[in-house]
């Protein structure tokens, strides 16, 4: 009798601590996370940035998208903590709020690699592929994409169910092929792939700009030429660290959360004691509070990380402001 009150005691404990963070956490990221994100779109939709290149409806895209993320798995991590949970014990409530988490995650990531592959055929030296860099083909890009991902997640309705007790999440996929399956989307949609492209891409564009500069220093003699060659390399090197720095994040923020969905595969049909249940749950909440940083805090990283950035928000912000007239008295 002890011992079972013990037990109880000691999940009792795990729960309140899982409560307790995801509140607090939750809260954090949707109030900061809102405001980078609006600050984002402000950034991004300013007629002097958006002209700049067609990778920046890529980066639009993505931060447009982080607005469903937000709402729906950051606020369903809230709910837990205040223990109002529809979504785990109604079945279509399960299904909606993962699919939409999964997708929009999925098409914040591929946005990302998006830009990168446009920074890499602008950063050619063939004119040709120069010219598949434009707007037009950002957009259909973008529509592809998002159709793409769309429809590869629509296995989420027939994979995963609530109220699933056994389960270190209730509302999670309901037997082994289903999380073979949701892992597998995990690993080839959210963290190897996507970084795998991205650093591909990467490489190309700083091969393609030093081959640009090596032939431009021999060729290129005019002192005008020479400044606009400069501020294109920088403009370029601006570019390459904040994807470096995002796609580093990105990979680190993920890999826990890869881990413990190959650990929850493996042990699918392993019994488990409520007390193990309860801290597999605490770490599952934990986890998925990691994964989420990047996709929130995509602003903090590109203001961090970028001077170009930080002046560009900057003159955005001085230019919305209202300014004071003076009326002169007759």
């Amino acid at each position: 009798m002890n011992n079972s009150s013990s037990i109880n005691s000691e999940i009792l404990l795990v729960n309140t601590i899982k409560s307790k963070i995801l509140a607090l956490c939750g809260i954090i990221y949707i109030i900061v996370g809102s405001i980078g994100a609006i600050l984002n779109l402000i950034v991004l939709t300013h007629r002097s940035v958006w002209s700049l290149s067609p990778c920046i409806p890529y980066m639009f895209a993505s931060s447009l998208t982080s607005f469903p993320f937000m709402y729906v798995a950051v606020l369903s991590r809230i709910g837990i903590a205040f223990q109002v949970t529809p979504f785990y014990y109604n079945s279509i409530l399960c299904k909606l709020q993962v699919y939409i988490a999964d997708t929009s995650t999925s098409l914040m990531i591929w946005f990302i690699v998006g830009s990168t592959w446009d920074r890499y055929l602008s950063s050619s030296r063939n004119a040709a592929i120069r010219r598949i860099s434009s707007m037009r083909n950002t957009r259909r890009t973008i529509f592809v994409i998002t159709v793409c991902i769309l429809i590869i997640y629509a296995q989420i309705f027939v994979c995963f169910e609530g109220n699933r007790i056994s389960a270190p999440a209730l509302c999670s996929a309901m037997n082994t092929p289903c999380s073979i399956v949701d892992t597998s989307l995990v690993f080839l949609l959210q963290l190897f792939t996507p970084s795998l492209i991205i650093f591909y891409f990467v490489i190309c564009i700083l091969m393609n700009i030093r081959q640009l500069k090596h032939r431009n220093q021999i060729v290129n003699e005019v002192h005008h030429q020479q400044i606009e060659i400069r501020n294109d390399r920088e403009a370029d090197q601006t570019i390459q660290r904040m994807l470096l720095i995002q796609v580093f994040v990105l990979f680190i923020c993920s890999l826990p959360n890869f881990a413990f969905r190959v650990y929850t595969t493996i042990t699918l049909i392993t019994p488990k004691s409520n007390l193990r249940l309860s801290l597999e749950n605490l770490i599952f909440n934990g986890i998925l509070l990691i994964f989420y940083f990047d996709k929130i805090f995509s602003f903090y990283i590109y203001t961090m990380s970028s001077r170009h950035f930080r002046k560009i928000l900057w003159q955005v912000l001085t230019s919305i402001r209202p300014h004071r007239t003076i009326v002169p008295e007759n």
